[in-house]
């Protein structure tokens, strides 16, 4: 029987589940990256790429991500008519004010080298005889010329995350668990003294079959899937129910609430956090 003085450490407790650091097996890794999409496959490429021992944590299997289900293209400056200035230019007028301009600028001006550099990797993009590199370039949205690349139609992401995992896999230092759900971070408290606030560990578990600590040097947490993870709150949505699960955590646990308080007569502890979120 559920009674106030069980159902109180649900809402009021640390962590989402009880561990004991000492008791759990450790890895150690130089790289932790959190989540398996575009951003985070490219960032463990690239710490790889300078020595890195490199470890990735993804909440499903590693083909399972926003990026997988991307169909929109991806947008580079490669034909000799077009010009980095127009795709800031269309870019920032496109974002009505709302755009990063530094932000802008980087993406579009190392746009060119990361499709070359998917190219290099055996990603397969549509095709075109005679456009530059044999590629289909196509004019869509705001942009006042062709520069959008897809792969086999609608698949661009699909293609995308393929051609990254591949070149993942071929790398020695990186290391991928899956069907590792983050539970926390804890990190060395900045009043300490040790001057950082790289995480000491992460735990971790297998959902809830088995339960690990990783020990970075440093950490790279991946915000994928906002879109697809905020639309987590509703019971019908498009994007992969692995976009941005801590919402699905948080409406789990309200709902939990809700059918202690029915069952047992208990109001809830106050919680603004659970509260946001009917």
């Amino acid at each position: 029987m559920l009674t106030p003085k069980m159902f109180e450490p649900l809402t009021q407790r640390r962590y989402l589940l009880p561990f004991k650091a000492a008791r759990l097996p450790q890895q150690f890794t130089d790289v932790l990256i959190i989540g398996g999409g575009v951003a985070g496959l490219r960032a463990a490429i690239a710490a790889e790429a300078e020595g890195a021992d490199v470890l990735i944590l993804t909440k499903d299997t590693i083909d399972e991500s926003n990026t997988w289900y991307a169909q929109g293209g991806i947008a580079a400056v490669l034909q000799p008519t077009d010009t980095t200035e127009s795709h800031i230019h269309d870019t920032e007028v496109g974002g009505a004010g709302l755009c990063d301009n530094e932000a802008v600028k980087i993406v579009v001006e190392e746009g060119p080298e990361r499709v070359l550099e998917l190219l290099e990797w055996g990603a397969h993009f549509d095709k075109k005889e005679g456009n530059p590199h044999g590629l289909a370039f196509t004019r869509e949205g705001g942009h006042s010329s062709p520069r959008i690349l897809h792969a086999f139609g609608d698949a661009t992401g699909k293609e995308l995350a393929q051609t990254l995992i591949r070149t993942v896999r071929s790398k020695d230092a990186i290391r991928i668990s899956q069907n590792s759900f983050v539970i926390d971070l804890l990190t060395d408290d900045a009043d300490s003294g040790r001057g950082t606030s790289v995480p000491l560990s992460v735990w971790t578990s297998a959902y809830c079959n088995d339960m690990y600590g990783y020990v970075p040097t440093s950490r790279v947490q991946q915000e994928g899937g906002y879109e697809g993870g905020r639309a987590n709150l509703w019971s019908w949505l498009p994007s992969p129910w692995t976009s941005t699960v801590e919402n699905r955590i948080t409406t789990t646990v309200h709902q939990l609430v809700q059918q202690v308080t029915r069952s047992t007569g208990v109001p809830p502890v106050t919680n603004p956090t659970l509260s946001e979120h009917p």
